[in-house]
């Protein structure tokens, strides 16, 4: 509409009536320009506000208490606005990402032996305050490389009152080696923090471990559920060389993202494959179980 039409219109209305329409218009254009990650985290926040959940703001943060989930009960997660935290929890948590690796538990039969859970590449907790509600006698150890992710999933720990949980701050690695955290991986947001090799020993860098130094360490038997969602670093792990097979011995169901960029994927469903796993696939993630446990 031209300037000359818009000025006829106004021309028609009283001063009340013009003061309310320059309000709306300059709203309007104050909301277009909002950041995504603002208008993202109003969306989220509205939608647990009308299914009846809490929110309390605390400092950076938001207390997040989920009443009445028909599968986890009552639980409380903390939040950082504008970070990849909202989508980490709507996946994980609200859309319940892993729900098929206990539906598979349960066509099993095997829901009740779940002891042992390895949570590698925890981020901030949500997946394993997902499978202690699931799995709440299990020992659950969340592995989580990146500082700021590592501070708040001891926080969503302590909120939940989880016991036996036993957090590692580390990295998932081929072998033990010194780590740093980058966020050049996708789009560098708190969830993909992944991390690389470095010769330089120091402060900042973090322990690279592998699967089987995690069972040594902690005296694991066995792994019941190994979810692995570490950024790439799977590709180093499933390396010919690294000998995966050692481990997938001793894990009985699997839960993994597989990131095409690192060019792995084929290496990884043959070496599944040849360690007798029997994969799905859901949303982004490849479930397996191990036949040799049945």
């Amino acid at each position: 509409m031209k300037l000359t039409e818009k000025l006829q219109i106004l021309a028609q209305l009283s001063a009340k009536e013009k003061l309310c329409v320059l309000v709306s218009t300059l709203l309007n254009r104050l909301l277009a320009r909002i950041p995504a990650d603002y208008q993202e985290t109003k969306m989220f926040f509205a939608k647990l506000l009308t299914a009846g959940h809490d929110i309390r703001k605390i400092k950076n943060a938001n207390l997040v208490t989920i009443r009445g989930d028909v599968d986890l009960g009552e639980y409380r997660f903390l939040i950082r606005r504008r970070t990849s935290d909202l989508k980490v929890a709507q996946c994980v948590l609200l859309e319940k990402e892993y729900q098929p690796l206990v539906d598979l538990a349960f066509r099993q039969r095997q829901l009740e032996s779940i002891e042992y859970i390895v949570d590698a590449g925890a981020n901030v907790g949500y997946a394993t305050i997902f499978f202690k509600k699931i799995f709440s006698r299990s020992a659950c150890f969340p592995i989580e490389p990146d500082p700021g992710n590592y501070g708040l999933l001891l926080e969503n720990i302590r909120l939940n009152n989880l016991e036996n949980v036993f957090p590692v701050r580390a990295a998932l690695w081929a072998y033990a080696t010194r780590l740093i955290t980058s966020r050049t991986f996708r789009d560098g947001k708190e969830w993909s923090i992944n991390v690389v090799e470095t010769d330089d020993d120091r402060v900042g860098t973090i322990q690279g471990i592998t699967v089987n130094q995690v069972m040594e360490d902690h005296a694991l038997p066995r792994i019941d559920v190994l979810k692995m969602d570490i950024e790439g670093a799977e590709a180093f792990i499933f390396s010919q060389d690294a000998h995966p097979e050692q481990f997938l011995s001793k894990v009985r169901f699997l839960a993994m993202e597989i990131h095409e960029e690192m060019e792995a994927q084929d290496r990884i469903f043959e070496t599944l494959r040849e360690s007798e796993f029997e994969l799905s696939f859901h949303g982004g993630t490849h479930f397996g179980v191990n036949r040799k446990f049945r």
